[in-house]
């Protein structure tokens, strides 16, 4: 059997299909029936088709695990194989960090769910798939809250529910100087203790945050592009530190700018744009409403404040999304 320990005095193993197992009979008179005659196994022969060699297929104790060694080290990542690891050994139970659940809401009176028809004066909730998709795609669980109107008081409610099943709440609008910008008055009606409300960086300047009972909420732009920067450089920092992944973390390089941009930043600001092969380039439209722009996009590009624009050629920071 593999894996079967080895019999004392040997010191190799031969594989069963370079071997033959052979069985001598002999027929012998009985002494019951008369003149017929039975069976009778003589010998048991094994031929070896090959030459052994000294502790083939052969693993000594210890071999693969040495006594004492440490087999995972805290704040490793588990996958199939370091599975398979713990249950070479035995291990069936080890403790983990939980996965981390965030509750999503996208506010505004204006948002229709995809699969309605669009009615006058609205848009089709996109940010709501955005936001989900990138919380899954770094492995998280999230809970959709349905779009609800421009109302503080069911805005509150619902999200007084929600932080009880969630670590972290992302919402989406609502959270600028307009009349209807209700997220900042809610978050306060929560009682939540706010930690910051707008950011020096453009796009995504009005992004509020705070928390409530040693829970992280976070209201992000409305604007599709302003809301994916929040995201990207605010949130997923965030997500892991409580997720201990620095998987979860940006990527963040340099590359070689191959066009210009004109635009003075005040701000820090944030473009995107498609990286190969050491280079970026930028789309044909930066509008902040462009979702087809976006798609053709696979980073950011980082731009100091005060920076009055880039030329072709320039060496740009940049940050994978």
């Amino acid at each position: 059997m593999t894996g079967a320990p080895i019999p004392n005095g040997c010191d190799c193993v031969i594989r069963q299909e370079d071997t033959d197992y052979v069985q001598e009979l002999d027929r012998e008179r009985s002494q019951d029936f008369g003149p017929e005659r039975s069976l009778k196994l003589v010998s048991k022969k094994v031929v070896i088709y090959r030459e052994l060699k000294q502790y083939e297929n052969f693993c000594f104790e210890g071999e693969d695990i040495k006594m004492n060694a440490i087999v995972i080290r805290a704040g490793e990542k588990i996958n199939a194989i370091k599975v398979g690891v713990l249950a070479s050994i035995g291990v069936s139970e080890i403790e983990v960090y939980k996965q981390v659940t965030v509750g999503l809401l996208c506010s505004g009176s204006e948002l229709m769910d995809i699969g309605q028809p669009l009615e006058a004066g609205k848009i089709y909730n996109s940010n709501r798939y955005i936001i989900e998709e990138r919380l899954r795609d770094l492995g998280l669980k999230v809970i959709i809250l349905d779009n609800i109107m421009d109302n503080p008081m069911e805005i509150c409610e619902n999200l007084l529910k929600l932080i009880k099943k969630v670590d972290m709440i992302v919402t989406t609008g609502g959270v600028s100087v307009g009349e209807r910008d209700f997220m900042p008055k809610v978050f306060e009606q929560m009682l939540a203790k706010r930690l910051f409300w707008k950011v020096d960086m453009q796009p995504g300047t009005p992004v509020l945050g705070a928390s409530l009972d040693n829970k992280v909420l976070i209201g992000l732009s409305g604007n599709p592009f302003a809301c994916l920067v929040n995201f990207e450089i605010l949130v997923r920092p965030m997500i892991a530190k409580m997720a201990r992944d620095e998987d979860i973390s940006s990527k963040k390089a340099t590359a070689i700018l191959d066009s210009t941009f004109s635009k003075k930043s005040v701000r820090r600001r944030y473009i995107r744009a498609k990286y190969e092969n050491g280079r970026v380039t930028l789309p044909e439209n930066h509008s902040s409403g462009s979702l087809y722009s976006m798609s053709l996009c696979n980073v950011l590009i980082e731009i100091p404040a005060g920076t009055k624009s880039l030329a072709k050629g320039d060496i740009v920071n940049i940050i994978f999304i």
